[in-house]
C-alpha cells in the first residue's frame, strides 16, 4: 500500500452538514475533539421556508437553520469542508476519508450524518410549493398541518404503512 498524503487530520469525520451532522460535530468540539464536517450540499430540510419542531427556534427557515449550525460549528473550532465523500477505507486503526476530487483527511472516528434524500414527482409547480404547503417530513411539519386533509403523492404500495402512520395527524387523507 502506498503512503497516503492528507489534507488534513482529526479526531472525528462527520460526513454529513444537516441538523444531525452540525449537531453532533458542535457537541464533539465541545467536548475538545478536533472536528472536521463534509458538507457535500444542501441538507434535505434545506429549501423548507419555515422548520418545525426545532427546539427553541420556532419558524426559522432550513436556510437559516443550516447557516446558523455552520456558525455555531465553527465558533467553537470546528472545520466544515465543501466536500462529498466518495470513498472511506480504514487506514491503521484510523478511516481515511476521500473526497470526490481526490482529496483525503485521516480521522480516527467516523459519523455518518448523511440524512435521507427525496424523490420528487414530476407535477408541474410543485417546486411552488415545496418548503410552504408540501413537505417531506411528518415529524417536521405534520402538527402544523393537523387536522386538515392531507394529500399522498407515493410511488410504491411499500408506502402503505408510512401513509397509516399520518393518521396521528389527520384522518383526512387523499391519495
Amino acid at each position: 500500500m502506498t503512503k497516503r498524503t492528507y489534507t488534513g487530520v482529526s479526531d472525528v469525520g462527520v460526513v454529513g452538514a444537516g441538523v444531525a451532522g452540525l449537531a453532533t460535530a458542535f457537541a464533539l468540539r465541545r467536548h475538545r475533539r478536533s472536528v472536521v464536517v463534509f458538507d457535500g450540499g444542501p441538507a434535505r430540510n434545506y429549501w423548507a421556508r419555515r422548520v418545525h419542531g426545532v427546539l427553541g427556534l420556532p419558524g426559522i427557515s432550513g436556510r437559516e437553520l443550516h447557516e446558523l449550525g455552520r456558525r455555531q460549528v465553527t465558533d467553537v473550532g470546528g472545520q466544515i469542508v465543501e466536500a462529498r465523500i466518495a470513498e472511506v477505507q480504514q487506514d491503521d486503526g484510523a478511516f481515511a476519508v476521500c473526497d470526490d476530487g481526490g482529496r483525503a483527511w485521516r480521522v480516527e472516528r467516523l459519523v455518518l450524518a448523511t440524512g435521507g434524500s427525496d424523490i420528487y414527482p414530476s407535477i408541474d409547480g410543485f417546486f411552488d410549493f415545496y418548503g410552504s404547503s408540501v413537505f417531506v417530513c411528518p415529524h417536521c411539519d405534520g402538527y402544523e398541518v393537523r387536522d386538515r386533509p392531507i394529500a399522498l403523492i407515493a410511488w410504491s404500495p411499500s408506502m402503505l404503512p408510512f401513509t397509516q402512520t399520518l393518521t396521528q395527524w389527520t384522518r383526512a387523507l387523499r391519495s
